[in-house]
Parts: structure tokens; sequence; C-alpha cells
């Protein structure tokens, strides 16, 4: 409880710096001069320090590794998901992440191989910031947390509730979860190396990195997930008709030429009644009597 409320306090104390220190101009960044100062130190920390250390650690260490300790990371981080899949009330994540981190973290060996994925069981993420924006707090003004990078005032608070439905507070002895947090900062910067270029080549990377950020957290919250559908269900107003069968024409009733057994059987009764009629005119011809010329020459 401490942690948690040193964080907030941590947090306040940012937000009124900001607040005091800076006037609205963009709705949606309204401390963008304060931003400004943290996105620039950010970026320098990053040039002289992050980086080089992630560019270091993707150079020694192979891909196969690097995936499995992406792959350890991202199931450790399900966890967070399916608790606000839960308050988010996503039955069909909720199921789909649960699952996934049983199949992982059991047939992939603790997450080191991605089992569930390939079985059907999509990647998702969700965090307690997305939670909020579930629950009606959708406009956040745009907030650069020192260090951390681009974050919204929703996302800074939403950050605490979801480290703490993490792993990571539970981890003993303390140098060991900082260690493993650690590593797995360095693993995320190492995966992003090669959108260096994007930001560094942007007009202005300052709004460069906000339009991700802010593209992407919308992308997450307007996410609704696939429809869970009742296959018995039938819809209002449809009528359970199987189109593809050909004994079927919807309300109309067939007729005659529309059913090919009808049509075939009628065919088949006129070819009879045809020959029964040729037979009958033979056995007329045969049974008729021929004409004597000389008979039909006597005078009346």
């Amino acid at each position: 409880m401490r942690k948690l409320i040193a964080s907030l306090c941590l947090i306040i104390t940012f937000l009124v710096t900001a607040c005091s220190t800076t006037t609205a101009t963009n709705p949606d960044d309204p401390f963008e001069p304060f931003n400004r100062k943290i996105f620039a130190f950010n970026l320098k920390f990053d040039t002289y320090l992050f980086r080089p250390i992630a560019k270091v650690y993707d150079k020694i260490l192979p891909d196969f590794v690097e995936n499995r300790i992406d792959n350890f990371f991202d199931n450790i981080d399900v966890i967070p998901s399916i608790v606000n899949d839960i308050l988010q009330g996503r039955v069909y994540y909720t199921l789909n992440d649960t699952w996934r981190l049983a199949v992982n973290t059991t047939f992939g060996i603790g997450g080191l191989f991605d089992v569930a994925s390939e079985i059907g069981l999509e990647e998702h993420y969700s965090d307690f910031g997305l939670t909020l924006a579930r629950w009606g707090y959708t406009r956040t003004a745009y907030f650069v947390i020192p260090i951390v990078g681009p974050s919204t005032i929703r996302d800074t608070v939403g950050a605490v509730g979801t480290n703490y439905t993490s792993v990571w507070p539970f981890i003993r002895p303390v140098w060991l979860g900082w260690s493993m947090y650690g590593l797995r900062a360095v693993n995320l910067r190492s995966q992003r190396l090669a959108d260096d270029k994007l930001l560094y080549e942007a007009f202005d990377p300052y709004v460069f990195a906000r339009n991700a950020y802010i593209q992407n957290r919308q992308k997450h919250i307007n996410d609704e997930g696939p429809a869970i559908k009742d296959p018995y269900a039938e819809e209002s107003g449809a009528s359970v008709v199987d189109e593809s069968d050909p004994f079927v024409a919807g309300d109309e009733e067939l007729s005659d030429d529309s059913d090919p057994f009808v049509e075939g059987e009628s065919t088949e009764a006129k070819d009879t009644e045809a020959k029964n009629e040729a037979k009958e005119d033979k056995e007329n011809e045969d049974n008729t009597t021929p004409a004597d010329p000389l008979i039909s020459n006597l005078p009346e």
C-alpha cells in the first residue's frame, strides 16, 4: 500500500508541475511545452544509454534466444490482461487469454514457446488504462513520463493498477524482480530498433511519437474482439431456409417446370403416351382390310 501511495504521489507531482508551467494549446496535448522538454530528455537518455545497450543485447544474443525471452515476458503479461478482461466484461478475451496462459505455461515450458498461437489462441494485450477507457474515461490529455516515454494521464494512473495486478511487485528477492524487469525493458527496446529510423527522420519527432501512441491506444480501445454468436439462434425476421437446397425455393411453391424430377416425369409420360399412340395407329393399319379394286369399280 505504501508503494501504491508513493506512486500516486509521484504522478500527482508530475501533473502539478505540468499544469503550473504550461498553457493549453492542443486539446489533446495541453501540456505540450512540458512534454516536449521531457521528450527531449528521454531522447538523449535513449540515444546515449538505452539504445546502445539494446543494440549490444540484440547483437550478442541469437534470434532464437531473444524470441524465447520475448515469449517468456509476454506470457507473464497475460496475467494482468486476464484481470482487465474480466473488469471490462470481455468474455471472449477472458477465455482466450486464460487458455493462452495455461497452454503456454505448461506445453510452452513456462512460456518460452508460443504453443497457444499455433492452435488458434490469438495474442491479446490489455491493461488498466484500457479498462478505464472502457468505463468511460476515453478523453484524456497526452502526457510524457520521464524515461518511460509517451503516455496519457489516464494511462499513467492505469499503469499503477496494471503493475499491482502483475507478478512484478511479488517477486522475491526484490533484486531479482528488478533485474527481470530491466531485462524485459531492454528486450522491448531491442525489438523497436528497426523503428528508430522513422522517428529520427520525422519532420517533428515529438509529434510523430505522440500521434503514433494515441492512434495505437485508440486502436486497442476500439477493439471489440470477435463476436460470440449462438449457432442455434435465428436472426430476427430471417427464414431458416437453405438457399443451396435445390428442393427448396423460399416461400414460393415449386412449379412442375422448376422441379427437375417433376419435369423429368412429365417428359417421360409424354414419350410413353406418344409411343402408345404410334403403336395403336400401327395396329389399326394392320387390322384394316385393303380395298378390292374390282369391288370398288362396281356400280352402285
